[in-house]
């Protein structure tokens, strides 16, 4: 485990204290300095944590042991009532506030914005518009529908997330519903808001797969409402800064796709290649490859090297007007699944 010189430790937040005077005392005496220093090595076993490449955050067993280790080291640090121990755990408060709501919250809130979005009319979801951007209104949905969303965590989260919720509900619907003046935007507000974003972005595979074995039409509605699902995860994403610049590029490659393909009859083509699989193996221009093999790795074959194959396939089997845009939606494809 790697340890933390003190001397180094001190003399970075004494720069904060230059910045940020207080009332309490320095951390001056031997005891104090011995206090602070006993709390370093569980504040580097969670430091290991976060470093680590593998972290999942969603894994609820790591978020569990963060927890645990941000608690005791918080705690370690509020013994000492002087500057550089108030100043060093107010920063881990700030930042471990972040994991009370991974882990199991994380499943638990995912699952609650995809009942939200999927407006069951059977369901009080009806009744209080629990997505709305509009802040203000967002707070006084969940206000008003407490026992709307108590039900819902009781009835399908774990007796973790159920405890949780019960227990800081008000602070909760603080963190929703109130964007804060922070410029790096590493914040409970914004980490929720990515939630909502993800539970609707996870429809989207969802219907798209719902459609592999349905016969398309040109302007098929089906397709449009995958295309509004887009929109709105592009347009839940767009003003947050912790989602990086590369998956809003993903998510607007996708969306772009969809309403290219939805315009003509390319979409109506690849369904009916797709559903009718007519035999194709005369093509010498395959070059053994599967057409009808569904991974990314061979999908990627279709987008990049075997193109002009593709491309003569379903101007053969479908007719011209099949394959109008077909070389800006198939760039569009490789962007979208990185091809290489």
């Amino acid at each position: 485990m790697r340890s933390l010189s003190l001397a180094l430790l001190i003399f970075c937040i004494s720069i904060t204290t230059q910045q940020a005077p207080t009332e309490l005392p320095k951390c001056e005496s031997l005891s104090q300095i011995l206090t602070l220093a006993s709390c370093i090595p569980t504040i580097n076993e969670l430091k290991d944590y976060t470093q680590d490449p593998k972290l999942d955050k969603s894994n609820t067993e790591t978020i569990r042991n963060m927890t645990i280790l941000c608690d005791r080291a918080t705690k370690c640090l509020a013994v000492n009532q002087c500057h550089e121990s108030d100043m060093l755990k107010k920063k881990l408060e700030e930042s471990c506030e972040l994991l009370y709501y991974l882990g199991d919250q994380f499943h638990c809130l995912t699952g609650f914005f995809e009942e939200a979005y999927s407006h069951n009319e059977s369901t009080c979801f009806q009744k209080y518009d629990f997505l709305e951007k509009d802040l203000s209104k967002k707070r006084d949905a969940f206000e008003k529908g407490q026992s709307c969303f108590t039900d819902y965590v009781k009835d399908n989260c774990n007796q973790t997330s159920i405890d949780y919720f019960s227990k800081n509900y008000p602070k909760f619907v603080n963190d929703i519903s109130i964007k804060p003046n922070d410029t790096d935007g590493q914040n409970s507000h914004n980490l929720l808001n990515i939630f909502q974003c993800n539970a609707i972005g996870q429809q989207i595979p969802i219907a798209v797969q719902e459609l592999h074995n349905i016969k398309l039409e040109p302007n098929d509605t089906r397709v449009a409402k995958i295309i509004k699902m887009c929109k709105e995860v592009q347009d839940c994403i767009s003003g947050s800064s912790i989602i990086p610049h590369h998956a809003k590029q993903k998510i607007e490659h996708t969306c772009n796709l969809l309403e290219m393909v939805n315009q003509g009859s390319f979409v109506a083509c690849a369904s009916k290649l797709t559903t009718e699989k007519p035999d194709v193996s005369d093509y010498e221009c395959l070059d053994g490859l599967n057409f009808y093999e569904k991974s990314p790795e061979n999908s990627c074959k279709k987008a990049t090297t075997k193109k002009e194959c593709v491309k003569k396939i379903m101007e053969d089997k479908c007719g011209k007007e099949a394959v109008a845009d077909y070389d800006k939606i198939v760039e569009h494809v490789a962007k979208l699944l990185e091809c290489k």
